[in-house]
């Protein structure tokens, strides 16, 4: 119904359009007539004024009787032919102009008659003053004529201003309305073409839930084993309609997704149980470890004199080994207790702590090479979080640029922070030696090292620390690097954990009055 509607609306605009556009054609198409009309009555008219002036007429009828020359007389009498001529075509242009015409028009005959009797005068030899005396000539009602015609003219030129002004007003309000109808057209069509869109989903939606059910009936039809399990053992169902088949799967369906939420609420317990193991293993297995170490120092003080150099080789080894296993121990137990020991919130200023853990870590933010550069937008940023987790973060990024700089190149990190709707985004940025693209997800798992432990110190637990740490306040962080080109470091953190500090002093404030309300 509704799309009925649209398309008859759609159809009305469009007929009012076309007879609006035949209107407005028809409208200009009459003007532009009328401008012509007007020009060719000017046109005539200023023909008028030029056969009568003094160089045609006048001059002529003057000279003709000064001396006596008839051909002159004939050539006056020609032009005032020739604006009798124009004054008829310029009646037929406008026949309002007939009255002022009409006089004009007596004028002139009188003017040609009067150069006719003084041809005749000139024949019987009458002398030029007894001429001129005979059939002079008063050019005022010429003049009187003429400025009434003029005046009727411009009258005519007047009112087609007046009907060009109407048109060009009615035309910027018919634009009012030609922009409304479009705007109109163009939602009718926009919506036209979301339900079309949705009725084409309903449609597909329907036709698939008729095959669905299809199916199912083709399905319970020929005894699908289905029906055998939902009635049981016994087979007590043999006989089912397809509201019972439909209400059997269903049961089937919920008892499989309990199925899955008791196993997912197993999986949680065993992820946790783990993670306490991992947390108790690390840590008790430090003891024997220590003690370990604590025989080799001893083995140590007696001096390498005093032991074999097959032994004293062997015991820098077993040394070696202990420390990399303390270290490993170490590791895992921070990456374990990162995963299992509840958040500190809290909010911080993220500049403040992004500078002290740049001078801790060698760099200093005011140095542009060699050195770490903090660029925090705005500056008074502030993170709601467990403070020292996210500065482990930042230490573990500095650690591992500081740990895979190029050799030859000054080190140099910069932190670029800007918070926006979706909450801040941290990169960390270096100029290391970078790594292949595609090890951008293994980096972030556990005792992964892309380098030899020859080359690099370290276990491979920082980043997995530093993922761990981000996913906790509910982020997100990438990696993105190129070989010998530098690391790109991108933490996201959500808006829940991002404000400014003036946003949190106005908090609190709102949090005390409400207490002291309270």
């Amino acid at each position: 119904m509704l799309l009925t509607v649209l398309s008859a609306a759609m159809f009305a605009a469009a007929i009012y359009l076309g007879i609006h556009g035949f209107h407005s054609t028809r409208n200009l198409a009459n003007t532009q007539a009328s401008q012509e009309n007007l020009v060719a009555q000017l046109v005539l008219f200023a023909r008028i004024q030029q056969e009568m002036g003094y160089t045609r007429f006048i001059h002529n009828f003057k000279n003709g009787i000064l001396r006596r020359d008839v051909d002159k007389l004939r050539q006056a009498q020609g032009n005032l032919s020739d604006a009798l001529t124009a004054l008829d075509g310029l009646v037929k242009l406008n026949g309002d102009l007939a009255a002022e015409a009409d006089s004009l028009r007596d004028t002139l005959i009188q003017y040609r008659n009067n150069a006719d009797h003084a041809a005749r005068l000139i024949r019987y030899g009458f002398s030029p003053i007894a001429i001129d005396e005979e059939v002079k000539v008063d050019d005022r009602s010429a003049v009187a004529d003429l400025t009434r015609l003029a005046a009727a003219i411009d009258e005519t030129h007047h009112v087609l201003r007046g009907q060009i002004a109407v048109q060009i007003d009615a035309r910027r309000d018919v634009a009012k309305y030609d922009y409304f109808t479009a705007a109109v057209l163009l939602v009718f069509g926009v919506v036209l073409i979301w339900l079309l869109v949705t009725v084409r989903r309903q449609v597909r939606a329907l036709a698939g839930a008729r095959d669905t059910l299809m199916r199912i009936e083709t399905r319970f039809g020929q005894g699908d084993d289905v029906v055998a399990m939902a009635a049981g053992p016994d087979n007590a169902l043999p006989e089912m309609d397809l509201e019972q088949k439909i209400t059997a799967m269903t049961a089937r369906i919920e008892k499989q997704q309990g199925d899955l939420l008791r196993h997912a609420d197993a999986l949680a317990s065993a992820n946790e149980e783990l993670e306490r193991f991992a947390y108790v293993a690390s840590h008790d297995l430090q003891e024997p470890l220590r003690k370990i170490q604590s025989n080799i120092d001893l083995i140590g003080l007696k001096g390498d004199d005093d032991l074999d150099e097959d032994v004293a080789k062997y015991l820098h080894r077993v040394t070696r080994s202990a420390e990399q296993m303390r270290q490993l121990i170490r590791d895992l137990l921070e990456y374990s207790r990162r995963g299992t020991q509840p958040l500190n919130m809290a909010p911080f200023h993220l500049r403040a702590m992004l500078e002290d853990i740049a001078i801790r870590s060698g760099g200093a933010s005011t140095v542009p090479d060699g050195g770490i550069t903090l660029d925090v937008d705005p500056d008074d940023l502030m993170i709601t979080g467990d403070g020292s987790m996210i500065a482990q973060v930042f230490a573990n990024l500095f650690e591992n640029s500081r740990k895979y700089a190029r050799p030859d190149v000054p080190q140099n990190v910069r932190v670029h922070a800007v918070m926006d709707d979706g909450g801040v985004v941290i990169t960390v940025t270096d100029n290391g030696i970078g790594f292949d693209q595609k090890h951008a997800e293994d980096i972030f798992k556990p005792f992964i090292r892309l380098q030899g432990k020859s080359e690099t110190s370290g276990t491979g637990i920082g980043l997995s620390i530093v993922k761990r740490v981000i996913e906790r306040h509910g982020g997100t962080v990438e990696a993105q690097g190129e070989p010998e080109a530098g690391a790109v470091f991108t933490l996201r953190l959500p808006a829940a954990v991002v404000s400014r500090a003036a946003d949190a002093d106005t908090n609190n404030q709102e949090m005390e009055a409400a207490t002291v309300h309270a």
